[in-house]
């Protein structure tokens, strides 16, 4: 959502509650009369004027006025700000341990390594599948080791990041697990300005970010016999352009086994697929919830006359195929969910590629959809699931999305603290309801 659009929010809630009269009864609902009902949270989530308004935003949420009403007191944030709490995403991300585990093949397995003369080296970081989230994103790093008269691969080592999960991060783990496991004169070919430049600034200068990797890698360099000579080449160089003369050849070759090293590291760090489904959900349902605020908030505030809209601007402002895309889920009745290059409803279980015209986008999301929520829910009737849990609900199958235990009548494993990871029978459940198919033991969905 657009920063004016969560001002307009902030600005229309905040006069809400300024009209409150200060120690007297809320007065009448203006719209639709209701005694002690001019409140914000009445007029986006019950009103029944709002209810009945045409506009596509309002019809597509209507759906979820209920649970709004019984959310209030827990999570006044997320319905009357569409705010999602740290704890949903954040924290449910931050409960999975990172997996640094590091992988080696080479000499170096017996401990520090004697690099041979003319040794020559290249490292390099991946953000992996999800790395325009910083939420979900998981990085690796990996460093191959060749020599100059022949450019054939004599070790590597790949692995993932501990602390915060950024590329540049990554790059600079790889350089200083180098640094530590060898011993010896070598170049390094390095595709990260920002790692090469570090290292000409020397260890006296002092860095903003990454503190704890810069002063590991000045240690080891201290420790080490021989020098890293560390230079800057051009990442995902093509054979044109290495033709061209814009990258050397050993350069080139070592520097594009790095960078596969890297991705495998990231991929193996990478969350359990259920949690990344989760946070994608919830971020379906906030850009729902903040789609209706600003459609409410948009169609009460013109009979208040002393608040100032700003002004639509002459020319229109280029907007991306991503905004657009953004702006009709808003206003679709599907509940989106992004995976990789597909949009995918987790009520109805379609999906389409992203990649298609606007146009195709849009009628997809103009198909109603009238199949049940996929929500989260720890108290099942009188059954409590355990706090260490997952919480998650498919079709009316209770399950936790970090172990796969399951419940449709009862469950006894459920109600026992999690294990933190899914036993075969977990396993299949989760890649069962991933695909949206019944899993094994359930013959008929609970709610369709």
């Amino acid at each position: 959502m657009a920063r004016r659009d969560l001002l307009l929010l902030g600005v229309f809630g905040a006069l809400t509650e300024l009209q409150k009269p200060k120690g007297l009864p809320i007065p009448c609902c203006p719209k639709c009369g209701a005694s002690a009902k001019a409140t914000f949270e009445h007029q986006v989530w019950e009103c029944p004027w709002t209810k009945a308004l045409d506009d596509p935003r309002i019809q597509a949420t209507d759906g979820l006025c209920s649970e709004a009403k019984a959310g209030f007191e827990r999570q006044a944030g997320f319905w009357m700000r569409g705010l999602v709490p740290w704890d949903w995403t954040f924290g449910r991300v931050a409960e999975h341990a990172l997996n640094s585990k590091t992988r080696i093949f080479g000499p170096w397995s017996n401990g520090v390594w004697v690099l041979p003369d003319q040794a020559i080296a290249a490292t390099d970081g991946s953000g992996g599948e999800h790395s325009a989230d910083p939420r979900l994103r998981r990085v690796g790093w990996g460093a191959v080791v060749s020599t100059a008269y022949a450019v054939w691969l004599i070790a590597w080592a790949s692995g993932g990041v501990q602390g915060t999960q950024t590329v540049p991060r990554a790059e600079l783990q790889a350089l200083v697990w180098l640094a530590q496991n060898t011993s010896g004169t070598v170049d390094v070919a390095i595709d990260a300005a920002y790692v090469v430049k570090g290292v000409a600034k020397g260890p006296r200068f002092v860095h903003d970010n990454h503190m704890d990797l810069w002063s590991a890698l000045w240690s080891a360099m201290r420790n080490r016999v021989g020098k890293i000579n560390a230079f800057w080449t051009k990442a995902h160089c093509s054979l044109d352009q290495l033709e061209q003369g814009l990258a050397i050849t050993w350069a080139f070759v070592l520097n594009h086994v790095a960078d596969q090293l890297a991705d495998e590291a990231s991929e193996k760090a990478q969350l359990p697929a259920a949690v990344v489904d989760i946070v994608r959900w919830i971020d379906a349902r906030a850009s729902k919830v903040q789609s209706r605020l600003l459609a409410a908030s948009m169609l009460w505030l013109p009979d208040n006359p002393d608040t100032e809209v700003a002004p639509v601007p002459d020319s229109p402002l280029q907007v991306s195929k991503t905004a657009v895309v953004q702006d009709l889920i808003g206003l679709s009745d599907h509940c989106v969910v992004k995976k990789a290059a597909v949009l995918w409803c987790s009520k109805c279980n379609t999906s389409i590629a992203s990649s298609r015209p606007i146009e195709t986008i849009r009628k997809w999301l103009a198909i109603t959809c009238n199949k049940k929520d996929y929500a989260h829910h720890p108290e099942l009737g009188k059954f409590v699931m355990h706090c260490s849990h997952v919480p998650s609900t498919y079709r009316g199958v209770h399950f936790c999305a970090s172990c796969g235990g399951w419940k449709v009548h009862k469950s006894v494993k459920l109600g026992k603290e999690c294990p933190g990871k899914p036993t075969a029978a977990g396993k299949s459940f989760l890649a069962a309801i991933k695909k949206g198919v019944l899993p094994l033991g359930i013959t008929a969905w609970p709610v369709y």
